[in-house]
């Protein structure tokens, strides 16, 4: 079982689609950032202002 598979288990898809895009450098570097990359940050960041 590979790590991500077991930390997987307790994450939302939202939550790990986000991870998987910040392991990957993020497309948000190369200018490509798309519609579901904005709605999985501003998610972040909305929980982080709470």
């Amino acid at each position: 079982m590979k790590y991500w598979e077991i930390i997987a288990d307790n994450l939302s898809t939202a939550e790990l689609e986000l991870g998987l895009c910040l392991i990957r450098g993020c497309r948000e570097e190369t200018g490509q950032r798309t519609a579901r990359d904005q709605e999985l940050h501003g998610d972040l960041t909305w929980r982080g202002e709470q």
